[in-house]
């Protein structure tokens, strides 16, 4: 019988396992989340920082659509008048105490949405769950998010700086896309969630539409 308690490395190891699956067993994981909730009462500030660290560079806080999230991507709690689309800590263990520790923030914001933002990986192809994410919080800021971060969602679902997007894709100028080359289609901002007036004003407006700058010609065998 050990006289001190082991560290978080092997609860934090539990855990990475989980976040590897796609419906992870609740009971399980909430066990885990426990355990470190439990240990952060009398945890030593090097284990407190590892456990943070560990939260804060993986996805390993399991969110209300049964995504996986970091402590920067996830909110305890909110609602459709904060940031619509946001993730939530799972119902399951929202009360755990160890959201706040490790630095989950309550509710979504303007200021934590770009900053989330700033973290995602520029230039390559984003998880089906942080593109329905990101496409919730476009509409929401698109003049901050175009200026601060200096990046957009192109049609091939990657966070590209808006320096290498040269068309436009808006609801006002729908046209058939789909078919369209990769090296085209990332160079395609996508402004469906837009409306029709944000499209319109800078710096939205300098972008050629997908519509306009697509010349369609027969082809003769």
């Amino acid at each position: 019988v050990r006289d001190t308690p082991t560290g978080p490395e092997r609860l934090l190891e539990r855990i990475i396992a989980l976040a590897g699956v796609e419906n992870p067993p609740l009971f399980e994981l909430g066990k885990w989340y426990h355990r470190l909730d439990q240990m952060l009462v009398k945890c030593s500030t090097e284990q407190f920082q590892t456990i943070k660290n560990a939260f804060q560079s993986n996805k390993l806080i399991l969110t209300d659509t049964n995504g996986w999230a970091s402590s920067s991507g996830v909110f305890i709690e909110g609602d459709e008048e904060d940031v619509p689309g946001a993730a939530l800590v799972h119902p399951s263990f929202s009360q755990l105490t160890l959201w706040q520790k490790i630095g989950v923030a309550d509710r979504p914001t303007a200021d934590l949405a770009i900053k989330w933002l700033k973290t995602l990986p520029s230039g390559n192809p984003l998880s089906d769950e942080e593109v329905r994410r990101v496409r919730s919080v476009l509409p929401r800021y698109p003049d901050r998010i175009w200026n601060e971060c200096q990046h957009w969602l192109n049609l091939e679902g990657k966070w590209v700086h808006v320096d290498s997007l040269a068309y436009a894709l808006t609801m006002q100028s729908l046209v058939p896309w789909k078919h369209l080359f990769p090296a085209v289609k990332e160079k395609t901002a996508d402004l469906q969630k837009l409306s029709a007036e944000i499209c319109g004003q800078y710096p939205f407006s300098k972008l050629p539409t997908l519509a306009e700058s697509l010349d369609d010609h027969i082809y003769e065998n």
